[in-house]
């Protein structure tokens, strides 16, 4: 199911808006996440995501910047000075209504100052074609996103042949009384080679030496 993007740029604050929503009803995966995970793709140099707290914000005179925003179900971005420079998250239930928006709904608010160490990591794409797989993993649901992408992303980068890359894409976050006290965690791998065709073979005892590592390192399974 693919998402809508809605974005803008405010002239006058100098922000970048972002609203991502899904037309699913029942849906089970948190919008915060898939919201968090367009922003990490940006590349953005030294961020951090924090916690919410109304005395920071209001410190930083950015507090317009959170309006929209549950601030329960939200994070703050801060720079490596610890200086606001947006807020990501879920929206209110007032601001869905007004704006006749479905339920699953996220979204970023970024001051252009964001951008401002952001370096070019362009690399040109392959000749050679690439293999893509969808991998599902079970883990602990209080495990943190951030911790869950960054074991899955570095242990297929140790586990991958020196010509390989692999580019690691959230799909879906889903929890359930059935799996209570877990959450699974879906990931779309591509992986590609600048000097050859990969084989399935090669892409599989990736996979394979991969699960028997986040086994140990984060007790996640592939489902």
């Amino acid at each position: 199911m693919s998402d809508r993007i809605i974005t803008g740029i405010d002239v006058g604050t100098y922000q970048v808006k972002v609203v991502i929503v899904r037309v699913a009803k029942n849906s089970k995966e948190n919008a915060f996440y898939r919201a968090k995970s367009y922003l990490e793709g940006i590349g953005l140099s030294n961020v951090r995501f924090l916690p919410y707290k109304d005395e920071e914000i209001q410190a930083s005179q950015s507090k317009q910047i959170v309006m929209p925003f549950e601030t329960s179900r939200s994070a703050v971005i801060v720079d490596a000075n610890d200086i606001v420079v947006g807020f990501v998250g879920e929206f209110k239930a007032s601001v869905i209504k007004t704006f006749k928006l479905p339920s699953y709904c996220a979204g970023f608010e970024l001051f252009l100052s964001a951008f401002k160490n952001t370096k070019n990591d362009y690399v040109p794409l392959s000749r050679y074609p690439s293999i893509s797989q969808d991998v599902c993993l079970e883990v602990a649901d209080n495990l943190p996103y951030g911790d869950l992408y960054s074991a899955l992303n570095d242990t297929l980068v140790a586990n991958s042949p020196e010509d390989c890359s692999v580019d690691c894409e959230l799909i879906d976050i889903f929890a359930d009384e059935k799996i209570k006290g877990k959450k699974r965690v879906t990931f779309h791998l591509i992986f590609s080679s600048y000097e050859r065709t990969l084989s399935e073979s090669v892409v599989s005892k990736i996979l394979s030496d991969a699960d028997a590592v986040l086994a140990t390192t984060i007790s996640a399974k592939r489902v």
